[in-house]
């Protein structure tokens, strides 16, 4: 089953203008044409629209959503999509690290400032 932008923006939930900068960005691929010349897209767009949603509230770049996207719908490569969502729990994981020492050390500094100002 096929459907034009504005069913797919309905079905989605996305904007018609926000799909077309997806799709002017290379997110989402390029759907097929009607005779008429009319985008045709089916329900896996549904599915791209889902998650180009939900990883841009995570934060996730236009660049890596691209290349997941392309990894799944397109090259049909679970196991890459896979590997780069590892990568980025992986950047994750360092980042609350990282944090969790900057914590440490402002806790600290704190101590030592407020043990010498009495």
């Amino acid at each position: 089953m096929t459907f034009t932008r504005g069913k797919l923006s309905k079905m989605s939930g996305v904007h018609i203008e926000t799909i077309r900068f997806y799709e002017n960005e290379g997110v989402l691929p390029e759907p097929e044409r009607a005779h008429n010349g009319y985008r045709l897209y089916d329900e896996n767009y549904v599915l791209m629209l889902s998650f180009i949603t939900e990883a841009r509230k995570l934060d996730f770049s236009l660049k890596d959503i691209r290349e997941i996207i392309t990894l799944l719908f397109e090259d049909q490569s679970r196991t890459g999509a896979e590997q780069l969502l590892e990568q980025k729990i992986d950047d994750i994981q360092k980042s609350i690290l990282e944090l969790k020492r900057k914590k440490a050390a402002i806790q600290l500094l704190t101590k030592q400032t407020l043990a010498h100002i009495s």
